[in-house]
C-alpha cells in the first residue's frame, strides 16, 4: 500500500488521525462509552497505519487484523486502556520493523533499539499530553504518530529501497553507467 511511509506523508497522518478524533468521540461514546471510546480509536488508528505503511496488502491487513483481534482479547479480558494503548505500540513497532519493513535479518539489533526509541518516546510524548478529556487525547494521538513519523525521517522502508536498489546493479552495470556518463560529458564538452 505504502499511502504514509514516508516523512510528510506520516506527519499528514498524524494530524488527520488527531484531528479526526474529536469527532469521533463524541459519536463513539454514545455508543461505547467514555472508558472504550479511546481504546478503541487507538486500535482503528494503529490498524489503519500499519495498512498504509505496508509494502503488500495481505501484509498490512493481516497485521492490522493482529493488532485488532489482540487489542479486542485485551480489552476483553479486562485491560485497561493504558495497558491497550502500550501494548498496542509495543505492536506497532514490532510489525513496522519485523514483518511490514525490515527484510534484513543481520540487522535485528540496529531495527530493534530504533523501534524501541521511537515506541518509548512516542508513548513518553502521548502521555505528557494526555490529562484526559478529548483534546489531550487527540494531542497524545497527534505527539505519538509525530514521533512515529521519525522512523522515515531516519531511514525507513526509503533507506531500505535505496539499498535494495544499490545491491541489485551489478558491477558491470555500474561500470558501464560510469562509462556512459564520461562520453556524455566529453561530448558535451566538445
Amino acid at each position: 500500500m505504502k499511502w504514509w511511509n514516508r516523512f510528510g506523508t506520516s506527519l499528514l497522518f498524524a494530524a488527520f488521525v488527531a484531528g479526526i478524533y474529536p469527532f469521533y468521540a463524541s459519536f463513539t461514546e454514545l455508543l461505547l462509552g467514555r472508558q472504550l471510546a479511546f481504546p478503541a480509536y487507538v486500535l482503528t488508528s494503529a490498524a489503519i497505519y500499519l495498512v498504509g505503511i505496508s509494502h503488500k496488502p495481505t501484509l498490512g491487513l493481516g497485521a492490522a487484523l493482529a493488532i485488532l483481534g489482540s487489542g479486542t482479547l485485551l480489552l476483553l479480558a479486562g485491560a485497561s486502556g493504558s495497558q491497550l494503548v502500550l501494548v498496542t505500540a509495543v505492536l506497532i513497532g514490532v510489525f513496522r520493523s519485523g514483518l511490514l519493513q525490515g527484510r534484513d535479518s543481520h540487522n535485528f539489533g540496529r531495527r530493534f533499539a530504533r523501534e524501541a526509541v521511537f515506541i518509548g518516546v512516542g508513548l513518553a510524548l502521548a502521555a505528557y499530553f494526555s490529562d484526559g478529556g478529548v483534546f489531550p487525547e487527540a494531542f497524545a494521538l497527534w505527539g505519538f504518530y509525530l514521533v512515529q513519523s521519525g522512523f522515515f525521517l531516519l531511514g525507513g522502508s526509503a533507506a531500505r529501497d535505496r539499498c535494495e536498489r544499490r545491491s541489485n546493479l551489478s558491477p558491470d552495470a555500474f561500470d558501464a553507467a560510469v562509462r556512459r556518463a564520461k562520453e556524455v560529458l566529453a561530448a558535451s564538452a566538445n
